[in-house]
């Protein structure tokens, strides 16, 4: 009882909070706004009758009466069934009615197991569905696709091979290639990344991190200094648009560093990481942002330069799946300063599936807005710097607020003191060696080192000691021998 009352309050106030959604409008003609959406797992098979344990999908054995039956709009253990994708769709067309632009930024299909009955010809039709749909709800708006370690069967699998067939699969069978102009598409069929003019002096960069990630399969056995060379392609195209005069903002799926909770899991393989950030330093001028799904919640990176400075940040949106952590699903539209280049605060909206589920409450809400929420004047690298020494506080206010943010439900994110370390390293130390300094794991890995310096070096004393006595008693005995002869001859 408790719970249904907590839902109807939760479902009162985002009534409430629906009626003052700020719908984008700007006077300022140098202000302009674009969508993210990300993450969609679409689930073509989720079925109300389903087993949470078996994908969510429809038992071929019929239902099983055992099992409670799942909710219209989904479940927070399931991926997104067709009506909450299109119930999603037709949010962000209400809440961006006519962006300047689109990031969509990959997985679309669900969390199927590798070796499941599910063909890679299925992937590109749920694929293909999808760009209809954006195209027909934002005729002539241009979208940017990057690819998800869930846009492929089997999923988490990607060989590094130039001009995978798969690329030109992506352009053509998902129908890709109409957002992309004759020139971007030799890059994706080579590798999946491509350039792009999005405005005046402004590029978008698209990357395709599975290459990199750590959850990339392929790579257990296959270790390559860039793979279909991508990390050249991305310094070049970055120090083209330096020489030019342009700024960069870089879409990929797969987020620098570590994930928060739990700790030690890194996104991408270490050298690949450890390569991208530093052109993220060496290039900090030219980029204004890095725009991330993959992680299924709402947080965000800071990179700093070898000094310590902050010099580049990226934010990771919510999925549009509620699973994986267990989270409302979300979208969110950026607004960005079209002279000066720059994205000034972003809008996030939610999806209330219990609400949905249990009253029919099928509006979505917003969440809150970055600057209003955190009291930024501006969205930069330093801004966001001061935030995390703002959650570094005792009892910090803003750091229980990003927690109840980072995986927005009914149900508070409980994070205790090791937890809380874990995220505020991951957020603020992309790098491994920042990383295992923040954890502390630095000064025990002195510790060791100094300790084991001084166990060699004893066994070494000892060992020089060893050496010199027994050379003083050889000595002993051999002068004792010649006395011993000397005296049997007199």
């Amino acid at each position: 009882m408790t719970s249904i009352y907590s839902v109807i309050l939760l479902s009162l106030f985002t009534a409430v909070l629906l009626f003052s959604s700020p719908i984008f409008s700007s006077s300022s003609p140098d202000i302009g706004y674009f969508l993210q959406i990300t993450d969609l797992h679409t689930n073509v098979n989720y079925s109300t009758s389903g087993n949470t344990k078996e994908d969510c999908f429809k038992l071929k054995s019929g239902n099983d009466s055992s099992l409670s039956p799942l909710g219209e709009y989904g479940d927070f253990e399931c991926d997104s069934p067709m009506i909450l994708i299109r119930s999603a769709l037709q949010a962000a067309k209400e809440f961006a009615p006519s962006p300047d632009f689109i990031v969509w930024t990959g997985d679309n299909i669900a969390h199927i197991p590798s070796d499941a009955e599910y063909a890679l010809d299925l992937v590109f039709t749920v694929i293909r569905n999808l760009t209809d749909s954006l195209e027909e709800l934002f005729p002539g708006v241009k979208t940017f696709p990057v690819i998800g370690n869930h846009d492929r069967q089997p999923a988490n699998y990607l060989p590094t091979t130039p001009y995978l067939p798969f690329y030109s699969r992506l352009l053509n069978e998902s129908g890709w290639q109409r957002f992309f102009d004759v020139n971007t598409t030799e890059t994706f069929r080579k590798g999946g990344y491509y350039s792009q003019k999005i405005g005046e002096q402004l590029r978008l960069i698209g990357l395709n991190s599975l290459i990199w990630c750590d959850c990339n399969a392929y790579l257990s056995t296959n270790d390559e200094a860039d793979p279909v060379d991508q990390l050249a392609w991305f310094e070049q195209e970055l120090e083209l648009a330096k020489s030019a005069g342009d700024k960069a903002l870089i879409i990929t799926h797969v987020p620098i560093g570590y994930l928060e909770t739990p700790k030690d899991v890194s996104y991408l393989k270490t050298k690949y990481n450890e390569h991208y950030v530093k052109l993220l330093v060496r290039y900090s001028e030219v980029i204004v942002t890095q725009l991330w799904g993959h992680a299924h919640t709402d947080t965000f990176r800071v990179v700093q330069d070898s000094t310590g400075q902050p010099v580049a940040y990226g934010l990771v949106a919510p999925a549009v799946s509620p699973s994986g952590p267990p989270h409302f699903p979300g979208l969110r539209v950026y607004m960005y300063d079209k002279r000066e280049r720059l994205v000034v605060d972003y809008d996030q909206y939610y999806f209330n599936l219990t609400a949905a589920n249990l009253f029919g409450d099928v509006n979505w809400h917003h969440t809150y807005t970055m600057s209003e929420k955190y009291g930024f004047s501006n969205l930069t690298a330093a801004s966001l710097t001061r935030l995390i020494s703002d959650f570094r506080q005792p009892h910090s206010e803003k750091f229980d607020a990003y927690l109840q943010l980072n995986r927005y439900s009914q149900s508070s994110f409980v994070c205790a003191d090791d937890c809380r370390l874990s995220v505020l390293c991951a957020i603020a130390n992309p790098l491994q060696a920042q990383y295992e300094s923040c954890l502390g794991r630095a000064m025990a890995k002195l510790v060791v080192l100094i300790v084991t310096g001084v166990v060699l070096l004893l066994t070494l004393i000892y060992f020089i000691s060893s050496m010199i006595q027994y050379g003083l008693r050889k000595r002993r005995q051999t002068n004792q021998y010649q006395i011993l002869s000397q005296q049997i001859t007199e």
